[in-house]
């Protein structure tokens, strides 16, 4: 609260998801093989993107997804 004031801290209270941290947006993958699969991006590279969700981590090929998308609010 001493870096931000109590202006700032009554607006996280009352929209927390107002601002979110890159990190700890969700993304929703869809393959080429037709699964679904959601999650928070763990790492990725040229190759594949590695998704945390509360069950397991899940590796995906690039090469195998056919959408993805963000589920941040806009």
């Amino acid at each position: 609260m001493g870096a931000h004031g109590a202006e700032d801290l009554v607006v996280h209270i009352l929209d927390p998801n107002r601002v979110v941290e890159p990190n700890f947006v969700a993304v929703s993958i869809e393959t080429k093989d037709d699964l679904s699969y959601d999650g928070i991006v763990l790492r990725e590279n040229n190759s594949a993107v590695v998704l945390r969700n509360q069950t397991a981590e899940t590796e995906i090929r690039r090469d195998n997804i056919k959408s993805r998308r963000s589920t941040a609010a806009r």
